[in-house]
């Protein structure tokens, strides 16, 4: 007798076009991929979840204004041990996008220095001890405090120029 023939259906193209991804389902992706204590896993997952659209540990107080989250807040919320929390702090500031869970622009920006291995240069000393000069464009009272010319330092900041300072927003653009 003939074979029946099955007829398989083909996979639609849309199948083969990545879902836009959420800041959290990078992240949680990320984990699910690391190796980490499972009490750390944990933590991390509490982090994750307290974040903002733009990637950092912030949140709203009751005036509306966006004020960093203390790690002794999510350990107590999520019934971790604050050790648990510092370490899971790490696990999820090493996560792409570099510069996630930072609680202000100033580690969100020295992050990204690490991650791009510039942690040992002017561009981080810039970021670390001048941002606000940078801020308000003093960029010859940073040369005088750095004591560098004016060239390096404008040369220093066009590495923090290329920086991300809300690094989670690329994930939550609507598509």
């Amino acid at each position: 007798p003939p074979r029946e023939t099955e007829i398989f259906e083909k996979p639609s193209f849309e199948n083969f076009l990545a879902k836009p991804q959420t800041l959290t389902d990078h992240l949680e992706w990320q984990l699910g991929l690391a190796t980490v204590e499972e009490n750390i896993r944990l933590a991390c997952h509490s982090i994750i979840g307290n974040l903002n659209e733009d990637g950092y540990l912030l949140a709203v107080d009751e005036s509306g204004r966006e004020t960093p989250i203390a790690l002794e807040e999510i350990a107590e919320t999520g019934e971790h041990t604050i050790q648990d929390v510092e370490a899971a702090l790490k696990v999820v500031q090493a996560f792409d996008p570099a510069g996630v869970a930072a609680r202000d622009l100033r580690a969100c920006l020295m992050l990204q220095l690490c991650s791009l291995g510039e942690d040992d240069c002017f561009s981080m000393d810039i970021v670390r001890d001048h941002l606000a000069k940078v801020q308000s464009k003093q960029f010859k009272e940073i040369a005088k405090a750095m004591g560098l010319q004016l060239e390096e330092i404008m040369e220093a900041l066009e590495i923090v120029k290329a920086l991300d300072p809300r690094p989670g927003q690329k994930y939550n653009r609507a598509a």
